[in-house]
This record gives structure tokens, C-alpha cells and sequence, in this order.
């Protein structure tokens, strides 16, 4: 597993938590982040800030769960990003759709790294 792509002792973490449950959780984490990186996409192409934030802050969260550190920090900055446009009415949506792109690849990144243990 590449170290630098999964944070080992978080993930070992996560695994002793769950259990034999944890398989599971990775399928649901790789299932509904597709999910939600397609919900911010829409928010990219249709302007929509609101529409990117709640699913970058899901991704952001459970991607820290599991120890993908990198994919949580892209995350946070869309949900910063889309804040400050919500917040400001500034149309920043080239940023957000660069962090997107960036998320995307990370994301191509760890999903193969954790799909060894559904």
C-alpha cells in the first residue's frame, strides 16, 4: 500500500474498530463517494455551490476516517471554497472545479489502494 496515499495507522485504526464490519465500510466509502463526487461535479458545471458542499463535506469526513488524509484535505478546500462563494457571492468556480479535478485524481489514487479489503 503506498504511504503516501493511505495513512497506515489511521487506517489500522478504522480496521481494529470495525472489526469485521470493515470491509463493508470501504465498499460503502468507494460506492457513495462515486455518488458524491458526481453531485459535485453537477455543482461545478451548474454553478451551484450549495449543491458541492454537503458532499465534499461527507467525502472529507470519511476520507479522514479511513486514512485517506490527502482526499479529506482536497475536500475540506471545496467545502472552503464553496463557502466563501456562498458566503461572499464571489464566483470562484474555476477554483472549485480545479479542486474538483484534484479530488477526482486523488480519489482514482485510493480507491484501488482499498478495494483489496471489501
Amino acid at each position: 500500500m503506498n504511504s503516501q496515499t493511505i495513512n497506515q495507522k489511521i487506517l489500522n485504526k478504522a480496521k481494529t474498530l470495525m472489526g469485521e464490519r470493515f470491509g463493508l465500510m470501504i465498499k460503502y466509502f468507494i460506492e457513495d463517494t462515486e455518488n458524491y463526487m458526481r453531485e459535485i461535479a453537477e455543482g461545478c458545471k451548474s454553478k451551484s455551490a450549495e449543491m458541492a458542499l454537503r458532499p465534499a463535506h461527507t467525502i472529507k469526513s470519511s476520507a479522514a476516517q479511513i486514512g485517506a488524509d490527502k482526499a479529506s484535505d482536497i475536500a475540506r478546500q471545496i467545502e472552503d471554497v464553496c463557502r466563501e462563494i456562498i458566503a461572499n457571492g464571489n464566483e470562484d468556480y474555476v477554483q472549485l472545479e480545479k479542486l474538483y479535478n484534484q479530488l477526482k485524481s486523488e480519489i482514482a489514487i485510493v480507491v484501488p489502494e482499498l478495494i483489496k479489503f471489501c
